[in-house]
């Protein structure tokens, strides 16, 4: 199940995202209007050149347009290699560009090559993402190369370009001479235990990466023995995402004994590696003896309740974990019950909890929300697809009137109904900490507008609301948009467009 994360260095929402797209459409659509089987073969040849001309032309006036930009981005745009050309020119002497997205630009290890003798010159660039493209073993062996005389950039994404094992091992050689990459992101290929092996070996001397995603990666418990001896050495990673690969209780028990020693590592995300309940006693026994794990992702494992049961005595005992992810795990009223105790504890140290995909149900949310009236910890709480219907809303709304520290509430995916809003809206009322509140497909109506509307007057603090997929007209999206647009600094996202309403 490929992931991709919105932490990214220099990255920003969908919303703020910025392409030549928009100054090209109309008059692209008009340039290629003729059909072109009503026109002669000369006189085709003919109007491609125009075509291709103008949108050079276009091309050159976004990168004047953007060429004093912290970042530039050119999602889903096709370039070609004389677009290339043209990027690495501007990219050997622009000196404000810290940041260029080319996602899904159908790249390959050509364009790569190209690209390789601006960043060559250049000395600003932090962060280069080419996530979703072709780069295949040939472009990323190029990028090695690059990477290896390169001193600026901190951040790479590789995400999703049919990487293999030969590319991870050249981009192994990088990072054994490498001193400035501290992030880098390999998800989504098929690097394979060959391919972790050879980035294991780097990473034991490496000294500067702090952040490694390999999620999907066809990795076994033999590319988990690799991470877990690299782990044993390594004292700068700091973040490990391994999600998606089968590296099942053996891979995920060598990771959990090594953390027991391990003082640097804070953050894991093993979700969907298929691991069983045997595997959770070893994740509790390493969560009581390491002091220096912050986060912590298990899920889409299928663990059910009597698996989550073997840690909790071991979540009361930590002092170090902040974050942790429960998501797609069948639990039930049950965990819910549980992990409300763990809340109620004075010492507890969690700030964002994940529930998402768990049929908690009205029973097991009450309980949670009953917990965080008191609690002074938790800042985010993730609550999509819980099965949860007014009677739960109605519990987090008294909640909300009392609990002093919640800036997030999830509650994406539950039919709760236009009458739940106006139940949110008491609770909001003299509530003082909540500024994110998610109510995306929650079969809401126009029947809610107006309690929307006095939510967004009346709150304090709350800054930031979706209401995408659910029934609104456009005449009650206006009413919300104008209502948004009288309060400063506050968004409202009503549909897949994402665009700010203000």
């Amino acid at each position: 199940m490929p992931r991709y994360h919105h932490d990214k260095p220099y990255s920003a929402p969908l919303s703020s995202t910025r392409s030549m797209s928009h100054l090209a459409n109309t008059q692209r659509s008009k340039s290629l209007s003729v059909s072109s089987s009503l026109l002669p073969q000369e006189d085709i040849k003919m109007l491609k050149k125009a075509t291709k001309f103008h949108e050079k032309r276009v091309l050159k006036e976004f990168i004047n347009q953007e060429r004093k930009k912290e970042s530039i981005r050119f999602p889903k745009e096709l370039l070609d290699c004389d677009d290339m050309q043209m990027l690495s020119q501007e990219l050997a002497t622009n000196k404000y560009w810290k940041a260029m997205y080319l996602w899904e630009n159908y790249l390959n290890e050509k364009h790569i090559l190209i690209l390789m003798h601006g960043l060559k010159l250049n000395t600003t660039m932090k962060c280069l993402s080419l996530d979703c493209n072709f780069l295949n073993d040939e472009g990323a062996s190029v990028l090695a190369a690059i990477l290896k005389i390169n001193t600026s950039l901190g951040a790479v994404y590789l995400n999703r370009n049919h990487i293999g094992e030969i590319g991870a091992q050249d981009l192994a050689g990088m990072l054994q001479s490498n001193k400035t990459l501290t992030h880098l992101e390999l998800s989504s290929n098929s690097i394979g235990d060959d391919g972790i092996a050879a980035l294991s070996q780097a990473l034991r001397s490496n000294r500067s990466l702090r952040t490694l995603h390999l999620n999907d990666n066809d990795i076994t418990e033999i590319g988990a023995k690799h991470l877990a001896d690299m782990l044993l050495v390594n004292k700068t990673l700091k973040e490990l995402q391994i999600s998606g690969n089968p590296i099942g209780d053996s891979g995920v028990n060598m990771i959990a004994d090594v953390l027991k020693r391990n003082t640097t590592l804070e953050s894991l995300d093993i979700g969907e590696t298929k691991i069983t309940i045997e595997c959770m006693q070893e994740i509790g026994k390493m969560l009581e003896m390491n002091s220096t794990l912050k986060s912590l992702d298990l899920n889409h494992n299928h663990l059910k309740d009597d698996a989550l049961m073997k840690i909790i005595p071991s979540l009361m005992k930590n002092s170090s974990l902040t974050s942790l992810d429960l998501s797609m795990n069948n639990l039930t009223e049950t965990s819910a019950n549980e992990l409300a105790c763990l809340l109620e504890e004075s010492q507890t140290t969690l700030t964002t909890l994940s529930l998402s995909h768990n049929p908690l149900g009205d029973s097991g949310v009450s309980n949670i929300a009953s917990a965080l009236i008191n609690n002074r910890t938790l800042i985010k709480l993730m609550l999509e697809s819980v099965k949860i219907t007014i009677e739960g809303v109605s519990e987090l709304a008294q909640m909300l009137s009392l609990n002093e520290t919640l800036h997030c509430l999830d509650l994406n995916s539950n039919e709760i109904s236009d009458d739940s809003i106006n139940l949110l809206v008491d609770g909001l009322k003299n509530n003082r900490s909540l500024q994110n509140l998610y109510l995306n497909n929650c079969n809401l109506t126009d029947e809610c507008v107006s309690s929307m509307i006095e939510m967004i007057k009346q709150s304090r603090t709350l800054n930031y609301i979706e209401l995408v997929k659910n029934h609104l007209t456009e005449h009650g999206k206006t009413e919300i948009t104008q209502a948004a647009s009288l309060k400063n600094h506050f968004s409202v996202y009503l549909d897949f467009s994402f665009q700010r309403v203000h």
